[in-house]
C-alpha cells in the first residue's frame, strides 16, 4: 500500500530533536534527552541514518542505523545498528502490512542498503518489532539475546578508574570473526564522547606476566556493573583473575553476549550464569548470506547502545 497523500517520510535533521523525545516517550514510556539524541543521530563521526515519517502535524515512526565496520570472518563491510525503530500507536496509520512502521522502514533501507552500499543491519528488537520485522522486512532471528550475571563476594572493594583515551587500545584489537569491529575513532564515540554516562576502565594482569592482561570498560550504577567491552588476552587463567577482581565491586555484575561463543563459555565455566532476556539478535542481509548460528556473532552492550 502507497504511504497516505498526508505521509512525509523522510531523513531526519537537528530540528526534529523535541519531536523525536516526543515519540521517544510516547512509545516507551521514558524521556530521552536532545543531548543524547545529538550525539547519537547527528555528532557520530562516522554519520549516521535517520528517518522520520510526519504526519497529523507530528513525528508518528522514526528509524535508524548507527554505522560500524563489519568483519565477516575473512571480509570486511559497512554495517548498521539498528537502533530506536519506533512508531506510535495512536496513529491512525497503524501496524501491519502498508502500516506506517514498515513503510518508514522500507525506506530506511531503500536509501542506505544494498550489496555495493551496506550489505547488513542487526539489532535487538523487542517481540513486538521483532515479528513485523520477520513477517515484513526480511530480518531473521539469530538467537535470544543472554545476559550474563556475576554475583559480588565478601571481601574488600576494588577502586575503578575513569576512561580515557589510551585505555582504548586494550579493545580495538580484539579479534572478533564475526562482528563489530572494536576501533578506536567507534570506541571514543561510543564511550569517551557519550553526554550522560561516564565510564570505567578495569585492566587485570596475568601473575608473573606482566605484559599479558585481560580489560573492560565498565558502566557502574547503582544497582549494577556493566561490562560494555572485553579486551585483551582471553585466557582461562586471565578470566580467573577479572573474575576475582569483578567480585570485589560489591554489586551484581553483567555482560551480554551469546552464551555459545567462546568468550561467553569462559565466562559460564568461571562463575557467571547466564539468564535469556525479552530480546532477539536479529539480521537483515541484502546479499546472499547464511544466516549466522548461535554464538558466531559477538554482540555486547556497547552494541545495544542503551546503557
Amino acid at each position: 500500500m502507497p504511504a497516505e497523500p498526508a505521509e512525509i517520510i523522510r531523513p531526519s535533521t537537528p530540528a526534529d530533536v523535541p519531536a523525536l523525545s516526543a515519540l521517544f516517550a510516547e512509545v516507551f514510556g521514558q524521556e530521552r534527552s536532545a543531548a543524547v539524541w545529538m550525539w547519537k543521530l547527528f555528532e557520530n563521526p562516522r554519520g549516521s541514518v535517520s528517518f522520520v515519517c510526519e504526519a497529523d502535524n507530528r513525528l508518528v515512526a522514526h528509524c535508524a542505523g548507527l554505522p560500524v565496520r563489519f568483519r565477516d570472518y575473512h571480509r570486511e563491510y559497512p554495517a548498521l545498528q539498528s537502533v530506536d525503530f519506533m512508531s506510535s500507536p495512536r496513529y491512525a496509520g497503524g501496524l501491519g502490512k502498508g502500516g506506517v512502521f514498515i513503510r518508514t522502514a522500507e525506506r530506511f533501507f531503500h536509501a542506505c542498503c544494498g550489496p555495493t552500499a551496506v550489505p547488513l543491519v542487526y539489532g535487538f528488537p523487542g517481540e513486538r518489532h521483532r515479528m513485523l520485522g520477520e513477517k515484513l522486512l526480511g530480518y531473521r532471528s539469530v538467537e535470544r539475546v543472554a545476559e550474563l550475571t556475576l554475583e559480588p563476594a565478601d571481601g574488600a572493594s576494588e577502586q575503578i578508574e575513569p576512561l580515557r583515551q589510551e585505555h582504548l587500545r586494550y579493545f580495538n584489537a580484539l579479534p572478533v570473526e564475526f562482528g563489530a569491529i572494536r576501533d578506536e575513532p567507534y570506541l571514543q564515540w561510543r564511550y569517551l564522547q557519550h553526554p550522560l554516562h561516564r565510564y570505567g576502565f578495569l585492566q587485570v594482569r596475568r601473575p608473573l606476566r606482566m605484559h599479558s592482561r585481560i580489560a573492560a570498560i565498565l558502566r557502574i550504577t547503582e544497582e549494577a556493573v556493566f561490562i560494555m567491552e572485553l579486551g585483551g588476552d582471553f585466557s582461562r587463567s586471565s578470566i580467573a583473575s577479572l573474575i576475582s577482581v569483578l567480585q570485589r565491586l560489591e554489586r551484581p555484575v553483567r555482560f551480554w553476549c551469546s552464551p555459545q561463543h567462546p568468550i561467553a563459555r569462559l565466562l559460564l565455566s568461571s562463575g557467571f550464569r547466564a539468564e535469556l532476556r525479552p530480546h532477539f539478535v536479529e539480521c537483515r542481509f541484502f546479499i546472499q548470506h547464511e544466516i549466522p548460528q548461535p554464538g558466531e556473532l559477538y554482540y555486547t552492550l556497547g552494541d545495544y547502545d542503551v546503557h
